[in-house]
This record gives C-alpha cells, sequence and structure tokens, in this order.
C-alpha cells in the first residue's frame, strides 16, 4: 500500500485538480461543471483548488447508480451488391439482410 493510498483511506488530505481527474476518470470541464452546480464542494489554497478525500468519497456515492441494460437487438439492412443479389435469386430470395 502506497503512501497515499492509505492517506485516501483515512480520509486526511486533499486531491488537487489534476488528482482529482486522474483517479475518477473525469476531464477538468466535467469537474467545474459539478462544482458550479454545486454538487462537489472545492477549496483555495492561493490558486490551487483543492478537493477533500472526504468530499470526492461524499461526491462519488452521490452518484446515481448504473442500471442494467437489456441488450438492443441486432439492425438489420439490406444488402444490394451485384453478387448478393444473384446469391439471393439462387435461394429464391428477393434480397439478403446482414447485421449493420
Amino acid at each position: 500500500m502506497a503512501a497515499t493510498d492509505s492517506v485516501e483511506a483515512k480520509g486526511d488530505g486533499a486531491y488537487t485538480v489534476d488528482r482529482f481527474c486522474e483517479k475518477y476518470g473525469i476531464g477538468k470541464t466535467k469537474l467545474y461543471e459539478e462544482m458550479n452546480e454545486g454538487r462537489l464542494k472545492a477549496r483555495k489554497l492561493g490558486k490551487k483548488t483543492l478537493i477533500a478525500f472526504s468530499e470526492a468519497e461524499r461526491w462519488l456515492n452521490s452518484l446515481p447508480e448504473r442500471e442494467a441494460q437489456k441488450p438492443r437487438p441486432p439492425v438489420w439492412r439490406p444488402v444490394s451488391s451485384q453478387n448478393c443479389a444473384s446469391f439471393a435469386a439462387e435461394i429464391g430470395e428477393d434480397r439478403l439482410w446482414v447485421k449493420k
């Protein structure tokens, strides 16, 4: 366990903007949008913006859970090439369909 991991686990300390974005896999634009909408609180230290570890965890836990989704059925489209048209005629079909 790295030193930063143990500090994060205790909840002491804060992320910089770059580290927060790296850790949570979001871009700076989305991070500032979350802060401007009041969903994520940050602190300023001079020019540096910091997000407390505990605030980052609270924000993450406030996000909605992803719902399971049913797989979408394939989309079929007609094939129009000459080779396929002649094959379709051979098997008695007016056209062939393939997955898109």
